[in-house]
Order: C-alpha cells, then sequence, then structure tokens
C-alpha cells in the first residue's frame, strides 16, 4: 500500500530517532518504556506511523529530551487521508467518470458509516481510535461524487463475494445492503454483481485473476485516456491509459460491459 506518512510525520521521527541516539538507547528499550511494541515505535522513526498516545510525554522523560520531543510534536499534520491516497481524492472530487472493481471489501463510495468504521477498525497495523473516526467521516464526504451537479459516470463491479461477507455484522450487512438496494434504484444499473459465471462468458473462459480491487478515473481534462489504481495486499499501483477505451476496457473485464454503466435519473 506504500508509506502513509505525510512529510511532518517523517521530520517528527527523525527527530526522535536523533534525540534516540543521543541518548545512547536502542528501540527496543524505547519500546519498553513507553509501553508499545519495537515494530510501532520503529514505523513512528520512519515516519510512516502516528505517534500513539503518551508517546511524546513518556518518550521525552525516558530520553531526557526537554521540550524537543513536543515541538516537534505540534508541527504534525493529522490528515484525512494517508499521504498516498490524497493525489487520489483530489482526481475522484472532480472525475468525468469512474470505473471500480470491488474484489474484497465495497468501494468507499458504497459504504455505510458502520460498514466503513468496521473495515477501518479490522485495519492492520491498527490505527488509533481518534484516526478511526476521522478517515470514516472523510470517507463519507467523499460520497457527495454521488449526487454532485453534473453527474459523472459511474460504474461499480462488486465481486458475489463481498456481497454475501461483512466485516461489520449481521446487523450493519443488513443496513448496508439495503444501502446499495437504495442507491440502486437511484443509479439503476442493469447488473449488480460479477459473478464466476459472468467473468467466465465475457473472458471466453480463459483464465482470469484479480490480485485485489481497481479503480479507473476519466479525469475532468479533456485528455482521451484514464488513470488507473490497483490495490495489492502489499502494494498499490498507479497507471495512465491512454485512451478511454482502453480505460473502461478494465470495467469490462471485471464482469460488466461499460455500456451498463450508472446514471443518477
Amino acid at each position: 500500500m506504500g508509506i502513509e506518512g505525510t512529510g511532518s510525520m517523517r521530520v517528527f521521527g527523525a527527530v526522535v530517532r536523533a534525540v534516540r541516539e543521543a541518548a545512547g538507547k536502542d528501540i527496543q528499550q524505547l519500546a519498553d518504556h513507553v509501553g508499545y511494541s519495537r515494530t510501532m515505535i520503529t514505523r513512528v522513526e520512519l515516519g510512516d506511523r502516528m505517534p500513539p498516545p503518551t508517546f511524546v510525554e513518556k518518550a521525552t522523560v525516558f530520553l531526557n529530551a526537554g521540550e524537543v520531543l513536543a515541538k516537534a510534536a505540534e508541527k504534525l499534520d493529522r490528515t484525512e487521508h494517508p499521504a498516498w491516497f490524497e493525489g487520489y481524492v483530489d482526481l475522484e472530487k472532480v472525475c468525468v467518470s469512474l470505473y471500480t472493481y470491488s474484489t474484497l471489501v465495497l468501494h468507499g463510495l458504497l459504504q455505510t458509516e458502520a460498514y466503513a468504521r468496521a473495515v477501518l477498525d479490522a485495519r492492520c497495523p491498527v490505527l488509533e481510535p481518534d484516526e478511526i473516526e476521522r478517515r470514516v467521516e472523510a470517507r463519507l464526504a467523499r460520497q457527495a461524487l454521488l449526487t454532485r451537479t453534473p453527474p459523472p459516470q459511474l460504474s461499480f463491479v462488486i465481486e458475489e463475494s463481498v456481497l454475501r461477507r461483512s466485516p461489520a455484522g449481521p446487523d450493519a450487512q443488513k443496513k448496508q445492503l439495503e444501502h446499495l438496494l437504495t442507491l440502486f434504484f437511484i443509479f439503476r444499473p442493469r447488473r449488480r454483481a460479477g459473478s464466476e459465471d459472468s467473468r467466465r462468458r465475457l473472458t471466453g473462459g480463459r483464465s482470469f485473476e484479480v490480485r485485489g480491487r481497481f479503480v479507473v478515473i476519466g479525469p475532468a481534462s479533456r485528455c482521451r485516456g484514464g488513470l488507473g489504481l490497483r490495490e495489492g495486499c502489499h502494494s498499490s499501483t498507479s497507471a495512465r491509459c491512454p485512451t478511454r477505451s482502453r480505460a473502461t476496457g478494465c470495467a469490462r473485464a471485471g464482469g460488466r460491459s461499460p455500456s451498463t454503466d450508472s446514471q443518477p435519473r
């Protein structure tokens, strides 16, 4: 997925490491004193994790850091989205088309509050409660795209297995499915889910494998191409599709034809 840290987090991490080394302490000693794992402290020093609660206070005492860590912590940016995702969000806000293929969980634009919170709560490494709430609010705010004027061209291809399981429990799943039905009557897609049979028909029986979800965005500019984002278990990649037809081909391969893309009534 890539490093999530902002520039301020990396600066703070470098300060922590410098102070720790100046005090003659190793990472394990610092971890034992502040009550967090060695991995957590390492990620803080690398700048890809926000320092956990009480870290600054305890580390200051243990490392005899004076006001250095507290002053550095004041400059930390607590952004709504991970740094690697900010560029995508900016494009999503102004896109003219968006094609998605979901293999594990529903796309963020379709999630209810309870579903989104459960997905973020199950994340590894674990997020702090206030960070989860901040990201839930940001995810729900992105859903303004669904009712934007003028409306974008939208396509949500969902693996059948995604609809049969929920990270949030049966009650939340029921509300999530009811939310999808509401969206269905607004956008009226001709096909709601990509099954194994439909994918085999569209691929002529050839082997087809997707290693994680992907999104193809049609930018607001007049360029003919699109921008693609693919997410896997260990990494994410983005690429520019040179033509719109090639971009929408991703949606076709996923289980439906772009000709059935959803449009608000």
